[in-house]
């Protein structure tokens, strides 16, 4: 998709992204990969495709909440919003893979 993409000019650009809006570009890089990004830059820009990309986990998460819980159930967490928690220790690498692409990225230009 990335060839095709860079051929007619909509190939997101993940500097300019990563240089606007640092936790955007993250989701554009590890996130799921949904046919928005390629409408983010160039030809047939849509203002509509960094919020479509923003909650595409979101999403496609969506379809799994599908379980009924018994009337006697009760968590601390809300059972209507979805939440993702990550540990402390990922979010560190969460930075250090942000750091190094980042310097990768520096580099090759």
């Amino acid at each position: 998709m990335d060839d095709i993409a860079s051929q007619i000019g909509v190939k997101p650009n993940l500097k300019v992204i990563f240089k606007s809006d640092p936790m955007f570009g993250l989701r554009c890089l590890f996130g799921p990969c949904v046919p928005a990004q390629y409408r983010l830059q160039g030809t047939g820009k849509w203002e509509g495709a960094k919020e479509a990309v923003a909650k595409a986990m979101e999403r496609s998460l969506a379809p799994m909440n599908t379980r009924i819980l018994p009337k006697n159930f009760s968590s601390k967490k809300s059972v209507d919003k979805l939440v993702i928690t990550i540990p402390k220790y990922l979010k560190s690498y969460f930075v250090l893979a942000f750091i190094v692409f980042f310097l990768f990225c520096m580099c090759v230009v």
